[in-house]
């Protein structure tokens, strides 16, 4: 059974947080979620300072916060990959790994450029292919996530 755990992108304070835990209410709504405040970016402290986001909440709100779920993956040099991480293959270029209801998993989403003929204006399209493949994943690295590094975008 692959590891489920999530990181959370703290949109005002623009940090990435590692969760530590996950509150539901009865209906399996996310109510809370506790961020280990001392980890950021991986770097990990003795001393955990907790806090914990709450849905409707005047300072910790939990809409404050993004959740991304590890995929269970790692790239080639072994870093963990994550919803929202942009990864880079020799064939794909850059992607980004993102949530598909098309394929009910984790997908890769890239540009793909085309100019037919090569007459005028290089041609674009996003493209969305599922999240698998031996042969395709042994060759994914790692170059960053979609909020520390928003050049990746381009």
């Amino acid at each position: 059974m692959r590891s489920i755990k999530f990181r959370a992108y703290q949109k005002n304070a623009k940090r990435m947080l590692p969760v530590v835990n996950i509150g539901f209410d009865s209906n399996g709504i996310i109510e809370s979620v506790s961020v280990d405040n001392n980890g950021c970016n991986g770097e990990y402290n003795v001393s955990p300072r907790l806090h914990t986001f709450y849905k409707g909440d005047n300072i910790y709100n939990l809409e404050l916060l993004e959740l991304m779920q590890f995929t269970g993956l790692t790239d080639k040099n072994g870093k963990e990959i994550y919803e929202g991480d942009k990864v880079i293959h020799p064939v794909y270029s850059k992607s980004t790994i993102i949530y598909s209801q098309k394929y009910l998993g984790l997908a890769y989403e890239y540009i793909h450029y085309f100019n037919e003929g090569n007459i005028g204006e290089p041609m674009h399209e996003v493209r969305i292919c599922p999240l698998c493949g031996d042969i395709f994943l042994k060759d994914l690295e790692l170059i960053g996530n979609i909020h520390d590094n928003p050049e990746l975008l381009k």
